[in-house]
């Protein structure tokens, strides 16, 4: 098959990831292209480098006539021949993207975000091709966005989608309340391209080390357990702490923090994996209210690590199986992670002997169903079907 997967920018998120994975893996047997529909919206696109050279990377804005048309909106301020421009932009747009399709032959396109949604229903009316999308947990965002617009348009863009892949629950809920055909969805995890954990390295006379993966923005709650951390610390050194991620508010925390010896702020890293591995506890303390399937809760499964993070979305699904967690789950309290709560559940791993052991054997169970290979198969049965 000729295949499409599209995102609307590299945001270095869980939705690209997935995205990129599962394009990679889908290579393997069919021509895949990958497409940014509005690379202008970010910046530092080191997600990039993730994808295979298997794939090709189609990025429309790169096309002559949306060049000159980008330079001249940078140039003309007067708002209404700016609007005029931007109009003229999108409409350029979607002719370039209608004629790769074409070009191409382009049976299947897998959309990743609302703002893809909505483009390429909108194609459907001029050209015939398979749309699949799946629902990630900035959906939500979304919704708060566009209040006004949001229930229409995606009703609109729903009547020309072939089948949706969600997440979470409240991703079905949503479907059903837009009136889609539920006989058209399906929940299917994201999976990850790495061999099956092995168990954790057991932890003997020395300190704990605990490591979070994720954006540093303020809802994934970097700074809480920071707090946490430095509370159990009190004098003696008990609990080391690895941040691993960019975002808006890792300046400021590192200008607050970045003198205590035992947090240590590593940025953007393209290789999280052996950060994680490193580790003996995860943590993703999150109240980000568009959570749904966190790809670091995947990463953390993945090495065999046991995982403390707020039951949220997918979480508690995600690190469950035989009725068994891999981890501890934190409630919200007035939408807020309690630093109490965080502190409480890393304290437990030093003072319970074997339980990091044992919650690491979950961990290895509740990560096969994040296989990329089993992940893959679900969606070639969609684009088929």
């Amino acid at each position: 098959m000729n295949l499409l997967l599209a995102i609307e920018s590299f945001y270095d998120g869980g939705a690209e990831v997935f995205a990129i994975r599962l394009a990679n893996e889908l290579s393997k047997r069919h021509q895949v292209y990958f497409l940014e529909l509005y690379p202008f919206k970010s910046i530092e696109k080191k997600q990039k480098k993730l994808i295979q050279e298997t794939v090709r990377l189609i990025q429309p804005d790169d096309a002559l006539r949306l060049r000159c048309l980008a330079g001249l909106a940078r140039i003309i301020r007067w708002r209404p021949v700016r609007r005029r421009i931007d109009r003229l932009r999108a409409g350029v747009k979607r002719n370039v993207v209608l004629s790769m399709l074409k070009q191409k032959d382009i049976g299947v396109v897998h959309s990743n975000s609302w703002q893809t949604d909505v483009f390429f229903s909108e194609l459907k009316k001029k050209t015939r091709f398979r749309l699949i999308s799946t629902w990630h947990g900035h959906y939500e965002l979304e919704k708060q966005r566009h209040m006004n617009g949001f229930d229409e348009t995606s009703k609109e863009a729903l009547k020309r989608i072939d089948y949706v892949a969600y997440l979470s629950q409240s991703h079905y809920n949503e479907l059903k309340r837009l009136h889609f055909d539920m006989s058209k969805t399906k929940k299917i995890w994201n999976g990850i391209d790495t061999q099956k954990p092995l168990s954790t390295n057991t932890k003997k006379n020395r300190e704990l080390k605990v490591c979070i993966v994720s954006r540093a923005i303020p809802e994934k709650g970097w700074k809480e357990a920071i707090l946490a951390v430095t509370q159990i610390n009190d004098k003696d050194i008990k609990v080391t702490l690895d941040l691993v991620g960019d975002g808006e508010c890792l300046g400021t925390l590192m200008n607050e923090f970045d003198d205590l010896s035992y947090i240590t702020f590593w940025g953007y890293q393209e290789d999280v994996l052996r950060f994680i591995r490193s580790s003996d506890v995860c943590l993703l303390p999150s109240y980000y209210p568009a959570e749904s399937l966190p790809y670091s809760i995947i990463e953390y499964l993945a090495c065999g690590k046991p995982v403390i993070a707020t039951d949220i979305g997918s979480i508690k699904d995600m690190l469950t199986a035989n009725d068994k967690v891999a981890g501890q789950l934190l409630e919200l309290k007035g939408q807020k992670i309690s630093v109490a709560d965080i502190k409480n559940a890393i304290e437990k791993y030093l003072q319970q002997e074997g339980l990091i052991e044992e919650h690491a054997t979950y961990a290895a169970s509740a990560f096969d169903k994040f296989d990329i290979v089993t992940c893959a198969d679900h969606y070639e049965r969609i684009y088929a079907s």
